[in-house]
């Protein structure tokens, strides 16, 4: 059986979250779609546009409108960059096996 003051010292966090969450919920003009998405990014981790339309049982089409939507310019900036990077070093990657730099077997170590 809990002593009377530790059952009082654990209610004290309880309430102060009770409070919280009610005050949160009152301020909190965020849509509900919104918390979901993130809730399962909290979950799961990164996750592409595709996992989170199945996650969210939406489109990936429209998982992607959504997301892009919620984009400051600076952002749809950096992202397009970004992109385009990927892009670029895609393109000009060279399978390990054919690399001229990387070390062979027989000489890796020495």
């Amino acid at each position: 059986m809990p002593l009377p003051e530790s059952t009082a010292v654990a209610a004290e966090p309880r309430t102060a979250m009770g409070k919280l969450t009610r005050r949160v919920k009152l301020e909190d003009q965020m849509p509900l779609g919104q918390v979901a998405v993130l809730g399962a990014l909290d979950r799961s981790g990164a996750m592409t546009t595709s996992e989170l339309a199945a996650d969210q049982r939406v489109r990936p089409q429209s998982m992607a409108r959504a997301i892009e939507a919620e984009l400051t310019g600076e952002e749809r900036e950096l992202l397009a960059r970004g992109i385009g990077l990927v892009e670029r070093l895609a393109a000009h990657q060279v399978p390990p096996a054919e690399r001229t730099d990387a070390p062979s077997a027989g000489t890796a170590g020495r």
